[in-house]
């Protein structure tokens, strides 16, 4: 009975104090929405990439120059975008920009960061084929050899066709997803938060009708 009694209670001072988190929960809506749509647009992107090219896996572009370079500068400066990160876990990348139509700027830079290691790559092996014929390994688990090994000389790395390598280029991406504006989430955060100072509100003048009652002046 005591249980069902204070449960009455409770209920009857949430609703004597209905007008406070209807108020507030509102307030927070349109906060909420506000900042929402006043903020500038940002997306979000996953994306990867495999070659179908039997002499170049992925680490060559994973750990290109320019492409370790762009990330770099996107966890020291988070603010710049396009924004890049890489998540080891997944074994995908990620890219915050301010268009949905990021697709054209991501192959853009791979292209650019391949290109740029396979020339280093021609020129270190142009130098020293005529070294030793057997030298080079390239490491490929993507081919149908036994051990995953495949045997290259410097003169296949130096005579590369950077064109045949970059059409073997292969980049899958998910779905673009809002960052901002997002009206349902910053909406749903908004009356939350809302919600939380009637509730403050509430207990703040619950307090203070008691001070007063017990003060009678």
């Amino acid at each position: 009975m005591d249980d069902e009694i204070d449960l009455v209670e409770l209920i009857q001072i949430f609703w004597l104090h209905r007008i406070k988190f209807i108020v507030m929960g509102l307030l927070g809506l349109i906060l909420g929405l506000s900042f929402s749509f006043t903020h500038k647009p940002e997306y979000t992107t996953d994306f990867s990439f495999t070659f179908g090219h039997p002499l170049v896996i992925n680490e060559v572009l994973a750990q290109s120059v320019l492409l370790q370079k762009t990330q770099s500068d996107s966890t020291l400066n988070p603010s710049i975008l396009p924004n890049y990160s890489y998540n080891k876990k997944t074994q995908t990348y990620t890219v915050r920009s301010n268009t949905r139509d990021i697709k054209a700027t991501v192959e853009s830079l791979l292209i650019e960061a391949l290109t740029q290691e396979l020339k280093q790559i021609k020129l270190v092996a142009g130098k020293v084929q005529g070294a030793a014929s057997n030298q080079v390994i390239i490491i490929n688990n993507n081919n149908n050899n036994k051990e995953g090994l495949v045997n290259f000389t410097n003169a296949d790395l130096a005579n590369l066709s950077t064109q045949d390598i970059l059409s073997n280029l292969h980049v899958s991406f998910s779905s673009t997803k809002a960052l901002y504006p997002h009206p349902f989430k910053h909406g749903l955060n908004g009356i939350f938060i809302g919600l939380v100072l009637g509730f403050m509100w509430m207990v703040l003048a619950i307090l203070i009708s008691k001070m007063n009652a017990a003060d009678p002046k």
